[in-house]
């Protein structure tokens, strides 16, 4: 549905908007999934999934099952790829709400340099192995 809108300044003026697509949003809340924010997002600021297509290179179909999507038993490595260029894309990663999904959490935000560091140390570790020496002695 296309309507036109309108906003009533302090001062009394009337200013038009232009003309915005109505769209039906669900509201979200704690226990809205990831998926459902992005929609949600995407769609009261307006824009199109044809428009996130085209800009990151992603089928259309795909962001329609990513969205629709309410669990991630089917998210693999590649579908969490696609909803952090999404989340990039939109700006939103402040606004979204992780509670209801510490799997995504972790892999979108929390990959911090704790596990970089643990993979250095383990790597740091089998070289000292194979070298018979103490890790310590190990750098980089």
């Amino acid at each position: 549905m296309i309507q036109s809108v309108y906003l009533k300044t302090k001062s009394n003026k009337i200013c038009d908007l232009g003309k915005v697509t109505s769209f039906n949003i669900e509201e979200i809340n704690n226990e809205t999934s990831i998926e459902k924010q992005i929609k949600y997002f995407r769609k009261i600021n307006n824009i199109r999934i044809t428009n996130i297509a085209s800009e990151l290179g992603i089928g259309y179909n795909t962001i329609v099952r990513l969205e629709e999507q309410s669990d991630n038993r089917n998210l693999n490595h590649k579908s969490i790829q696609i909803i952090n260029k999404i989340i990039d894309y939109l700006e939103i990663r402040d606004k979204l709400n992780f509670n209801n999904n510490d799997y995504l959490d972790f892999i979108l935000n929390k990959q911090s340099s704790a596990i970089k560091e643990l993979k250095y140390k383990i790597k740091r570790m089998k070289i000292a192995n194979e070298l018979n020496i103490n890790h310590d002695s190990v750098n980089r």
